[in-house]
């Protein structure tokens, strides 16, 4: 009998490749149930589930090792892993409402580790608009630094290139 070499994807769901990549790493069902949080029959289950869709072995069973299939298999799952994951983090920003940090300093408490910290936030957080305003003591205390920001740390915290072109 010729078997069908058409794999379907439509039950390979994310918990699965992760408890899959969990058993491979730790070749072990009990240690990846552990590191996981599941019960070592959830991660049975799961591992079973993944073969009978896939329609082929994924690992031996004693002792716990990848078929050349799982070889295959390890290595897509994380990459496929790794984009779901920007993928969420995309969408979750794009629809997520501009966020706004205002950072009130004196004069002397400016360092360099701030600016960096500032550029930081600015390239891993490109919807947040961070600001630095330069005061005298008590007008950073009282939160009222004045109103436009340095123009010398503007430049220091530019928005990211990605920021500036949706904010235009």
């Amino acid at each position: 009998m010729i078997r069908s070499l058409c794999i379907s994807v439509r039950d390979m769901e994310p918990h699965l490749l992760r408890t899959f990549l969990a058993v491979a790493e730790t070749e072990s069902f009990s240690r990846a149930a552990e590191r996981l949080g599941y019960t070592q029959s959830a991660v049975s289950q799961h591992i079973a589930a993944l073969e009978a869709d896939l329609g082929t072995r994924l690992l031996t069973r004693r002792p716990v090792a990848l078929t050349e299939a799982g070889r295959r298999l390890r290595g897509h799952a994380s990459l496929i892993l790794v984009r779901m994951a920007a993928a969420r983090a995309d969408v979750t920003r794009a629809a997520a409402p501009p966020a706004r940090l205002v950072v009130g300093v004196t004069p002397l408490a400016w360092a360099p580790a701030l600016a960096a910290a500032l550029a930081q936030i600015r390239t891993e957080f490109v919807l947040v608009r961070a600001e630095v305003r330069v005061a005298d003591r008590d007008r950073v205390l009282s939160g009222r630094p004045r109103p436009r920001p340095h123009r010398r740390l503007r430049r220091a915290v530019r928005p990211a290139p990605a920021a500036r072109r949706r904010a235009g």
